[in-house]
Parts: structure tokens; sequence; C-alpha cells
């Protein structure tokens, strides 16, 4: 398979061996985006391909594999970046205008060294990630990869174990990749220097359309923060009760480790604790699915059934067979965080995830169809507008429909608990969507805030992690779980983080005025008759429930829109419709 994979990348690379000279041979700007949009393809399969082998097979040979394309990719894109920069294309009609506007921003990789250290360090941070193990035989543990541990935690409730499985992922990730992530960061400024940005957060906030990112968010955040106060507040209330007066201090924070969860942007593996109602007795999705003997693939079909219940197509047949679904059992290492792929050639959209029966599993399966749809919803577009309207929007359809997961009516109607749709019920299902939903806002608040701050030379290196846990403390409420812990480099132990992945397109999303689902949407006060561009993400996400919801003839408190084909008839022309204008 990795041959043949690798004779595609050379053939490719062959028929494109004169790009540049090509490039400069045309004059008319439309025969030119004919030819980048064949050749994007080609090129965008390479280096999805490459990525693909080396995520579900960790090795010398799929990693070197995977530097191979992504600098043959980096440079084929840097060409044409070139190319459309020189246009003067404000006198091209509005359809070239827009696709050359898009393919000239962003940064372009000028130096061609650089590019392949970015290339080298990615794939060792990528590598570190992916092949994480720990190993605390005190507690008869071993656990590897991210999904493993996330499971683990979850079921966790003893502080010591929590805190040694807490400071050991951040000894084998955060640690492991400190070095090499803060060389990343300096290659990556200095592209985006030369490129004109001040540094590599000004050319990630560009990407989302606000003219003011950081005062933007901040200006939100006031509006909830009260909220979220009293949720940690809360929780802090319940949590001092289950685990004992000895496990916190007399400041008002949350030792980490006792959220359960790696980094603590989701707090709802603590439901069982947290919700108000213990009466009628706690139910979740897993032990509803365990009763009846769900398999992995059980699990996906009915993720697919949330989609296709309101008229959308069902998964097509390369998703069922060249997706990775569960975690290999011959050894192989692989990477398991949850992600979807779209190849741009013959419809072949798939997942790779180490899913388990259990409901974290079923909501990673819902969020990642909703990408696949988005990606099936414009796949016969130009490649250049085969993306949500920023690397953010494309978050909201799958976020959208993990509410409806959440929802008892839904769960009723697709047999996932049993008909008791009481109340108390409705409350703790509130709960646990503010456990869930709501706490990540802080969390990525604090990530960009400190990135941003360490990109623009405000945060020393030296002192990065003090002003770390200033900011999470500050912002989430949320403390080391002890004086030890706060040395180790806590962001590094984050997917995003340590593989240099934008956050903040989990707060904000730009989004197109098409009425959403029959509302005409407004907020902050910012209205044009064409666009409505800032959203934060979670109130994006919560406009949309709330429009599908009336379409549905819904209560929002109880809402479930899955089987109204209406509400499914307007999500789908949001994302077939919408791309940058």
């Amino acid at each position: 398979m990795l041959w043949r994979s690798m004779a595609g990348y050379v053939i490719i690379l062959l028929a494109l061996k004169d790009f540049g000279s090509k490039i400069s041979a045309h004059e008319n700007v439309t025969e030119r985006f004919q030819q980048f949009d064949k050749e994007f393809q080609s090129m965008w399969w390479l280096h999805q391909s490459a990525d693909w082998n080396y995520s579900t097979n960790v090795s010398i040979a799929t990693t070197s594999s995977r530097k191979f394309a992504s600098v043959a990719y980096s440079n084929w894109m840097r060409e044409w970046k070139l190319w459309a920069r020189q246009l003067n294309y404000v006198d091209l009609p509005p359809h070239e205008y827009q696709a050359v506007k898009m393919l000239a921003s962003g940064v372009v990789f000028l130096n061609a060294n650089d590019t392949r250290l970015i290339a080298e360090l990615k794939s060792k941070l990528t590598e570190v990630y992916s092949t994480a193990k720990i190993a605390l035989p005190e507690f008869d543990i071993i656990a590897q990869g991210e999904s493993e541990i996330i499971s683990l935690m979850a079921k966790l409730r003893d502080p010591d174990v929590l805190k040694e499985i807490w400071k050991s992922w951040r000894m084998q990730v955060g640690e492991k990749s400190k070095s090499d992530w803060l060389q990343l960061m300096k290659l990556t400024n200095k592209e985006a220097e030369e490129n004109g940005y001040s540094d590599v957060g000004e050319a990630w906030r560009e990407e989302l359309g606000l003219e003011d990112v950081v005062s933007t968010v901040l200006s939100l955040w006031e509006e909830v923060k009260n909220f979220y106060k009293e949720l940690q507040s809360y929780v802090k209330h319940k949590l001092r009760a289950h685990f004992g007066e000895k496990h916190f201090g007399m400041n008002p924070w949350i030792p980490a480790h006792l959220l359960v969860n790696l980094w603590g942007d989701n707090w709802s593996s603590l439901s069982d604790i947290l919700i108000p109602y213990s009466k009628p007795s706690y139910e979740d999705i897993t032990s509803e699915m365990t009763s009846h003997g769900y398999s992995v693939i059980d699990l996906l079909r009915k993720a697919e059934e949330f989609y296709t219940t309101m008229g959308f197509d069902s998964m097509k047949l390369n998703f069922w067979t060249r997706s990775m679904f569960v975690k290999p059992t011959d050894g192989r290492f692989v990477d398991c965080h949850a992600v979807s792929y779209d190849f741009a050639l013959n419809e072949d959209f798939r997942v790779r995830m180490c899913a388990e029966v259990n409901e974290h599993s079923l909501l990673e399966a819902i969020h990642e169809m909703g990408h696949i749809h988005y990606y099936m919803a414009y796949h016969n577009l130009p490649m250049v507008y085969r993306s949500g309207a920023n690397s953010a929007f494309h978050e909201a359809v799958g976020e959208t429909m993990v509410y409806a997961a959440q929802s008892p009516k839904c769960l009723r109607i697709l047999h996932l608990r049993p008909p008791d749709t009481s109340g108390e019920i409705l409350v703790n299902t509130l709960m646990k969507q503010a456990l869930s939903k709501f706490v990540l806002l802080p969390w990525a608040l604090t990530v960009e805030m400190w990135r941003y701050r360490l990109f623009s030379g405000e945060i020393e290196e030296t002192d990065m992690m003090d002003k770390w846990w200033e900011l999470r403390k500050m912002i989430q409420g949320i403390e080391p779980p002890d004086t030890e812990s706060a040395k180790l480099f806590d962001p590094g132990s984050k997917y995003h983080v340590v593989l240099h992945i934008p956050y903040m397109r989990s707060m904000i999303r730009l989004a197109n005025d098409f009425k959403i689902c029959g509302i005409h949407t407004s907020y902050l006060g910012i209205e044009k008759t064409i666009i409505i561009r800032y959203f934060l993400s979670r109130f994006l996400e919560h406009q949309f429930l709330e429009a599908l919801c009336k379409t549905a003839d819904e209560d929002l408190h109880s809402c479930c829109f899955i089987t109204c084909k209406k509400a499914g008839d307007k999500l789908k022309y949001i994302i077939s419709t919408y791309y940058f204008i």
C-alpha cells in the first residue's frame, strides 16, 4: 500500500515538475485557475494521503513520506501564491477577484530550508503526541494515546491517581515537545514577518476576518464571564464535598486534575457528581448502548442516523471501507485524535478515530460527520472554495448536531434512552451541556491569549509557564495539581498547541447572513446588508440551535429537531451555499 502511494506521489510531482514555468506561461486568469484547480486536487490528494498513511501507521517510512509530501505541497503552493500576489486583482470580475484574493492571502514559506525544517519539526511533534504512553505500575495503569487516557481519566475518582496521570501526560508530551515547539514557533514567526505580519499570531487572526480579534473576543467574554464564575463556584463546591477538604486549598481555584479531564476543557465526565438531580437515577448514553450490545459500527450508524433523519445523505461507501474507526490491535502506533479527511478526489471522505462504545465516541462521531457533510456539500466547487467560511465555521455544523445528541427527546426517538423526559432530566441535560460546551470558552481564550502574547514577545520564554498559570487561574479558575506540576509544559500537552494549530476557531465564527434557518441573525449590533461577520462560536452554535428548534416548532430547552426535514433543508442550504464573499 505504501509503495503504491509513493508511486502516486512521484507521478504527480513529475507531472507538476515545471509548474513554475507553467504559471508564468499563461496570461488568462480564468485559464490559470482551471490549471490551478486541477493541480490543487492532485496535490491535496498527495498531501492528505501521506498524512493518512502516517497517522494510521507511524513508522520511519511513513514519516519520511509525509515530510516529502508536505514540503512538495508547500513549495507548489508558494509558487501559486506568489503569482496571485503580483496580479492587480482589484480590476478582475467579482468571482475571479475573490478567488485570487483568497489564494494570495496567508503566509507563504519563502525559504526552502525553513519549509523543510518546519515539516521535520511538525513530524517530530506529531510522533511525540501520537506515540505518548503512560505507565504507572504502582496503580497498575498502562495507557497509550490520547483516546485511551481520556477514557481512563473519565472513569477515575481517586485524586492521587488522577494527579499522577495528569503529570505523566505532561512529562510524556509537553516536556518532550517543548524544545521543538519553541523552535517551530520561532520559524513560523520568522516566515510571518517575511510576509509582512508582525508575528504568526497576526496571520492567524487575519484568517478569521476580524479587524481586532482580541478586543472582540474579550468584549464577548465579558458578556458571559459572570455565568462562568457561578458555574465554576458550583463545581468547586460539589468537588470539595466529593473529594474532601484536603485536596483544596484556601484559594478560589479548582485543582486541574480533579476535573478528570486532561486539559479542563470539558467537565462532562463529572456529570455523575455535578448534575443537580440524582433521582431519577442517573442514566447516560454509554450504559444504554452497552445494554443493547452496541459495537463501534453500531455507534457510527447511530451517529449517521442523527443526520439522515433530517434528510442528509448517508456516508459514502469510501467512508465505511477506508476509515479507521478503532485502534488497531496489530501493534501499530496510530494517531487517535479524532479527525475527518477530504481527499478531494473520488468522493473519498474518511474519519480517523479510536472509538469505543461510549458517549464520548458517539459525540466525536457526530462532530466529525458534520465536517464530512460540509465536505460533501461543497465537493463540486472549485478547490479554492472547498472550505468553510473560515477554519472556524466548519466546527459549527457538527457541534450544533451534538446538541441533538444531548437532547432526551432525540435520544428517546433514536432509542438511546428510556422514555422518561421529566423536568429533572431536562435540568440535568442542561447542566451536562454547560459542562461539555460552555467551559470550552475560557480554555480557548486562555490558550490563545497566552500564544498571542508569546508570539509577539510580550511573554518571554523564561517566564512563559508563570504567565500560563496566571491566565488559567484568572480566566478558568483552575490551578496546577501542585507546585512541581506548575513547572511542566502544560500547554504543550494539548494537540492543537503542540501541532501549532490556531485554536481561536473554537471561539470565532465568520457567518454569512442567509437568514439562518429562517431567522435574521444579528450579534453585537454589527449588521450589514450582506454580511454579519463576527460570532463567538458557542453563540453561533446556540443561534443555529435556536433557529433549528424554531423551524421544528420546538421549545429551546427541550428541543429535538432531527426529524424535521425542513430544518435539515435549511441547514443543508447554509453549508452548500456558504463560502467567502
